[in-house]
C-alpha cells in the first residue's frame, strides 16, 4: 500500500483524503516499515527530455531521439551489463517514475547535463544550456 505523506515539524500527515483512508487501514499500535521515496516531479522529467532533445538536434551521429537517450543511459552507467565470451552488451535501464525516485533522478539529471556539455555541446555553458532547456520545457509542458 502506498500512502503519500507530508512532513509537518516532527510528524507526517496524509497528503490527501485517499491517503488518510489508507493510513486508517494500519491498525493502531502496529509497527510498519516505511521506505522513503520522494515522488518524481513530471516537470523535471520534461526538463530532462527537453535537454536530450537539444542534444539530439545539435548532433548528427545518432539517427533517433531514442538512440541519444540510450547513449545517455549507457554512458552514465544506468544500464545492465551482460558479459558473453568476447562481447559486452549494455542494456539501458528505465528512467520511468516507477524505476527512479526524485532523488535518484536529480543525480542522474546532473550527471546527464555534465555529459551533454562535455560530449555534445562543448562550446555551451551550463547556464546557457539550463536557460535554453527551460524555455523548451516550459513550451512543451
Amino acid at each position: 500500500m502506498k500512502i503519500y505523506m507530508i512532513r509537518e515539524g516532527d510528524h507526517f500527515r496524509p497528503l490527501s483524503q485517499n491517503d488518510a483512508d489508507n493510513m486508517r487501514r494500519v491498525k493502531e499500535g502496529q509497527i510498519i516499515y516505511v521506505d522513503y521515496k520522494k515522488p518524481r516531479n513530471p516537470l523535471f522529467h520534461n526538463k530532462f527530455m527537453s535537454m536530450v532533445r537539444v542534444v539530439y538536434s545539435n548532433q548528427e551521429k545518432y539517427q533517433t531521439f531514442e538512440s541519444v537517450l540510450n547513449v545517455f543511459k549507457v554512458e552514465l552507467d544506468h544500464c545492465d551489463t551482460i558479459f558473453m565470451e568476447d562481447l559486452v552488451v549494455k542494456i539501458p535501464k528505465s528512467i520511468s517514475f516507477a524505476a527512479m525516485d526524485e532523488i535518484e533522478f536529480d543525480a542522474f539529471y546532473n550527471r546527464a547535463v555534465e555529459f551533454a556539455l562535455t560530449e555534445f555541446l562543448p562550446s555551451v555553458t551550463r547556464a546557457e544550456l539550463d536557460e535554453y532547456v527551460s524555455q523548451i520545457a516550459s513550451y512543451a509542458g
